[in-house]
């Protein structure tokens, strides 16, 4: 059976309503994408503060804590190598993104960087609400932004 889905917001004062078909996510038919993350600046400077993109694609609220990722830098001649000490200080505060939101937060670039290319990756982003079972968190495919130059 094909439900028909209305989706409210607004824009300034103005609210829109936009409808779509489509099934529902189920066990059988799980959302092939929960997040999409991504780096909004098109190139940094080490010490520098870059904005990361958090759009929530699902239904389920998603959760994490700032001790959840961390930067990495491509190596060659293929792979990511984790950069010590440029994760964020770890407390105990959880942030979260409802469904179908997109939230932006700030990453402090170390001032010790060398050039090359980065990117963020999450070590997991839990979804919260009803879900199918075995569905508790991100799949890690989805867990890692755009790669970004530091200059």
């Amino acid at each position: 059976m094909l439900h028909r889905r209305v989706i409210f917001g607004s824009i300034g004062g103005l609210v829109v309503a936009a409808t779509g078909c489509g099934h529902p996510a189920t066990e059988s038919n799980p959302p092939t994408r929960y997040v999409s993350l991504s780096i909004v600046d098109s190139s940094a400077f080490a010490g520098a503060e870059i904005a990361m993109r958090i759009v929530n694609l699902s239904h389920y609220s998603l959760a994490f804590g700032p001790c959840d990722w961390n930067l990495e830098r491509r190596s060659r001649p293929v792979g990511w190598d984790a950069v010590e000490g440029a994760g964020r200080p770890c407390n105990d505060v959880l942030i979260g993104v409802p469904p179908l939101a997109t939230r932006v937060l700030p990453f402090l670039l170390p001032p010790s960087l060398s050039p090359g290319e980065y990117r963020i990756r999450f070590a997991r982003i839990a979804l919260i609400g009803t879900r199918p079972p075995g569905e508790g968190t991100v799949p890690a495919a989805q867990l890692t932004t755009n790669g970004f130059p530091v200059r």
